[in-house]
């Protein structure tokens, strides 16, 4: 154990109470997001070139990972569980990298979600996405002549602040309502 760890665990009142504090805190089993990565690079694995033998011990030593945080079992529950948890990690497999944040969010809290939960939550995120690209679209469309106008106004009049470090107060006026201009 390096000494950094052996700090932390060194005042321990039991030899059970040591290693349940470090499976607690270390323990891979119920890692999500180590077993969706093992199972994406699985699946994106190819032997490129490589000799057969290698590619085979690549695999295997993801498979053994893999068999460490799901341990083999017969019980029916956790392997309806196991399904359910490979039928999300599909799911997350598929939508593009805009969803990165929604993948993380799922695979890190400690429990797997449901996988009609993460459905809803997906669709939520794809309809809060269209509707806040939507108003971005037309914000910055109505904003940005205003936005230019004021710039170049400040660019005009900037002055240093006493060092080489300039301020900008950037502010974006909308036009008058009866007058239509700035």
């Amino acid at each position: 154990m390096s000494p950094h760890l052996a700090e932390i665990f060194s005042y321990s009142d039991s030899a059970t109470q040591l290693w349940t504090t470090v499976r607690d805190m270390y323990g891979q089993q119920y890692n999500s997001a180590r077993i969706f990565e093992l199972q994406q690079d699985i699946v994106n694995l190819q032997q490129s070139g490589k000799p057969f033998v290698q590619l085979l011990g690549n695999l295997k030593r993801r498979w053994n990972e893999l068999e460490v945080h799901r341990p083999h079992t017969v019980d029916a529950a956790i392997l309806c569980k196991c399904v359910e948890e490979d039928k999300i990690f599909q799911l997350l497999a598929s939508p593009g990298p805009e969803y990165e944040d929604l993948h993380s969010h799922i695979l890190m809290s400690p429990e797997l979600l449901s996988l009609l939960f993460v459905c809803s939550t997906i669709q939520r995120e794809e309809a809060r996405k269209k509707v806040m690209n939507a108003k971005n679209k037309s914000k910055l469309f109505d904003t940005h002549a205003y936005t230019s106008i004021y710039i170049v106004y400040l660019d005009s009049n900037f002055t240093s602040c006493g060092t080489s470090t300039f301020f900008l107060l950037l502010r974006i006026t909308p036009p008058c309502e009866y007058t239509h201009s700035i």
